[in-house]
């Protein structure tokens, strides 16, 4: 997640020389949201700040054809395992900043 946010980074400066990568950059977001952890809360949110920085970018083509995915609630925002009330909080917490990012692209 640390990479893709320096990704964004270069995405502003080397758009050129970025663009071949744009549908692969998209994949990658969506199995990074896949395979998130459903209790890494703050590792979550990172990742949904970095994709709405990619979305707010031309490169935003490159998740077009992922939002059946994004659709998900599971993939988008993650489903708490355990049933504690800080986690399920918690995990509340990303569901105005995951729709969010997925008004972002629609």
């Amino acid at each position: 997640v640390k990479t893709l946010s320096f990704l964004t980074y270069l995405l502003r400066g080397f758009t050129d020389q970025m663009r071949p990568y744009e549908e692969i950059m998209a994949q990658n977001v969506i199995s990074l949201m896949r395979n998130c952890p459903r209790d890494a809360v703050s590792t979550r949110k990172e990742l949904l700040v970095a994709t709405r920085h990619i979305l707010a970018t031309d490169f935003r083509r490159g998740f077009f054809r992922h939002v059946d995915a994004l659709l998900d609630e599971r993939i988008l925002v993650g489903t708490a395992r355990h049933s504690s009330t800080s986690c399920s909080l918690e995990q509340a917490s990303l569901r105005p900043l995951g729709y969010s990012t997925l008004a972002d692209l629609v």
